[in-house]
């Protein structure tokens, strides 16, 4: 049994005896320290990066990150026509998924002033190193935009790659923009990348996908800066500070107040922000319905990933009825949580009527179904499209069968070809609380039953009908083997006592 000891103790006991499985060697499977120790020879502790490594690694990760993105406007500076929102978005998400996967384990990846100091603020990044990363992002946005400037020496400056407020907005405006997007940004970040009940393999992709959908809703607004180093190193190199204040303040309050909210409450509110705010703020000049179904769909998706280890991230009264009907969720549960979904979707509504101050409503934002559709054709819509909705739903999420890394994705690709089909016909609700939060700040509740009756009725049938294809989960036998498994980091195991089994790294029951 090479780097392994099996053995089963008895918690109860305060002495913790060892008793070992017959087939099992102690004189050839272990070598018994002492007597309170019972370990195999451990492999040796990787060394953790220096402090100059991660100095470097988020000089180099904020130069890259400045640089694609602000290159992305240099280059198209000229176009005949204006290089699409999505473009724009899909280039700073992506290199910003690139460089988490690439750099996070060295120094974390931060690349942003406001995230070193809200990560600092929880404890998780050490107060003495904020200083010297911050002036590390600084320094590396200040020479990505100067190698800009000498790459693009035949234009005449590099104003296209600074975050400026765009007209008629007004600074506060872009302040209160800047905070509630970084806010989102960071609780996403804090949610995947910190807590131990998260899936981290997926953490850069959920990360990504926030900067997307953010770049996507406020880049004509503010400019979506989120990062006070992506602000300060082009103004620098252009001598262009009007406004900068902007996007030191407002990333600054939000990412340091990203960590009081309830789960519920704030995943329906991000999901309902970030959706309705694609609507509103391309009233003139509509999103695609591809670009809005890409939009709800990543905001799907990142929220599930965020904040489906604490609360289930439901965001959905339908949803949440379907997973206490299924067992999923304590009955108990779910009033409270159907009343933090409503207030989320409302709270966001109204942020949104607060943030469009200049347009006459917020009608955009509600879910309407075509003249050439009847209130019976759209509860059908709205059944069918939320039964194929809360069916993928059962699958991957709930089944034990599934591969539950990936349920985010199929949740959110799930709605957004549900948008895609039915988002010009009904809306694509799919959920009540989806609807009614427009509808209460916008006083217009008509045929918003639509909404409730048709996703009720989808979810139920859906969760009925998978009930059909499920398969009980198999019993763990009640004798188990304890399996310890030696890995880089310590990690203790709390029902075990320490100085009786020793130098423990991991603890694996197998059946």
């Amino acid at each position: 049994m090479p780097q392994s000891l099996a053995f089963e103790a008895d918690a109860l006991s305060p002495k913790r005896m060892l008793s070992f499985p017959s087939n099992f060697s102690l004189k050839e499977d272990v070598e018994l320290l002492n007597p309170k120790e019972a370990v195999m020879n451990p492999p040796p502790v990787a060394p953790t990066p220096t402090i100059v490594q991660k100095i470097i690694s988020e000089l180099m990760g904020t130069y890259i990150f400045v640089f694609v993105g602000c290159a992305s406007a240099l280059a198209h500076r000229d176009d005949a026509v204006k290089f699409p929102i999505e473009a724009t978005a899909m280039v700073w998400g992506l290199s910003f998924m690139v460089l988490k996967y690439a750099l996070a384990h060295i120094s974390g990846a931060f690349m942003n002033p406001a995230s070193s100091i809200a990560f600092a603020v929880v404890k998780k990044l050490p107060w003495k190193n904020v200083p010297i990363f911050i002036v590390a992002q600084i320094t590396g946005s200040i020479l990505a935009s100067l190698n800009l400037r000498i790459l693009f020496h035949n234009q005449p400056d590099i104003r296209p790659a600074v975050t400026q407020v765009v007209s008629p907005y007004t600074p506060l405006q872009a302040v209160f923009w800047e905070y509630t997007i970084t806010f989102i940004l960071t609780i996403i970040s804090s949610a995947v990348a910190t807590d131990s009940r998260a899936h981290k393999m997926l953490f850069g992709v959920a990360i990504g996908a926030t900067v997307v959908f953010n770049v996507v809703i406020a880049g004509d607004i503010s400019g979506a800066a989120m990062n006070p180093a992506r602000s300060i190193g082009p103004a620098v190199v252009a001598g262009e500070y009007k406004d900068l204040w902007v996007y030191i303040i407002g990333p600054l309050l939000g990412a340091t107040t990203a960590t009081l909210i309830v789960a519920e409450l704030l995943g329906t509110y991000i999901f309902m922000f970030v959706g309705c705010a694609s609507a509103l703020a391309y009233r003139e000049n509509p999103l695609t319905i591809v670009g809005t179904a890409m939009v709800w769909g990543l905001a799907l998706m990142v929220v599930k990933y965020t904040l489906g280890h604490i609360s289930g991230a439901y965001v959905n009264p339908a949803a949440t009825i379907r997973f206490a009907v299924a067992r999923w969720l304590p009955w108990k549960h779910a009033p409270s949580y159907i009343l933090a979904q409503l207030i989320g979707s409302t709270l966001a509504c109204l942020n949104l009527r607060v943030l469009f101050y200049h347009q006459p409503d917020i009608k955009p934002a509600l879910t309407q179904y075509s003249s050439s559709t009847t209130p019976l054709q759209a509860v059908a819509w709205e059944c069918i499209i939320t039964f194929l909705l809360s069916f993928t739903s059962s699958g991957v999420a709930t089944d034990h069968r599934a591969h539950k890394m990936l349920s985010g994705v199929a949740i959110g690709a799930t709605l957004a070809f549900n948008i895609i089909v039915a988002g010009e016909i009904t809306g694509a609700a799919m959920n009540p609380a989806r609807s009614i939060g427009p509808a209460i700040v916008a006083d217009e509740y008509k045929d918003v039953w639509v909404y409730v009756v048709g996703p009720v009725l989808g979810t139920a049938t859906a969760t009925l009908v998978y009930g059909v294809l499920r398969v009980p989960e198999p019993k763990k036998s009640k004798e188990s083997t304890k399996i310890i498994i030696y890995v880089n980091e310590l990690y203790t195991e709390p029902s075990y006592d320490t100085t009786q089994l020793g130098n423990i790294k991991n603890i694996l029951n197998v059946v």
